[in-house]
């Protein structure tokens, strides 16, 4: 069972400064989702490989080990099972913890605004790799 704090979300702009409303949020969602299609499709591996979509903490319960619960079984499952890697795209903010958790960074982008096309969040396409035994 998962602990209070760790939820599934979809962030835009996780600084809170920027919270678009209505179809500007609706629009920037759809630019969100057809980014990550795009930079999936360009950067994530080649070989077979799970794509980590939409995992996320609440920013009051950062610290507390949620993050790691959360990955924890996903990366156990898929070593157990062999799968070559494991695919995401992180926030800025969150590429420290994904790196400790063995993640490269193999492209980093800027999310835009779909309304006025102001960048607002940079992000990084990472992998981890099945460990070698």
């Amino acid at each position: 069972m998962m602990s209070q704090g760790a939820k599934m979300s979809v962030l835009f702009d996780s600084n809170k400064k920027y919270k678009p409303q209505g179809d500007r949020a609706l629009a920037n969602f759809q630019l969100l989702e057809s980014t990550m299609r795009s930079t999936h499709k360009e950067f994530g591996p080649k070989e077979r490989h799970w794509y980590v979509a939409n995992i996320a903490v609440d920013p009051s319960c950062n610290g507390q080990g949620m993050g790691r619960e959360l990955m924890e079984p996903v990366h156990s499952l898929a070593d157990e099972l062999a799968i070559p890697a494991c695919y995401l795209e992180s926030g800025e903010r969150n590429i420290g913890f994904y790196q400790k958790m063995g993640y490269q960074i193999v492209h980093e982008g800027v999310l835009v605004d779909a309304q006025d096309e102001i960048q607002r969040e940079k992000f990084a396409c990472m992998v981890r790799y099945l460990p070698q035994k």
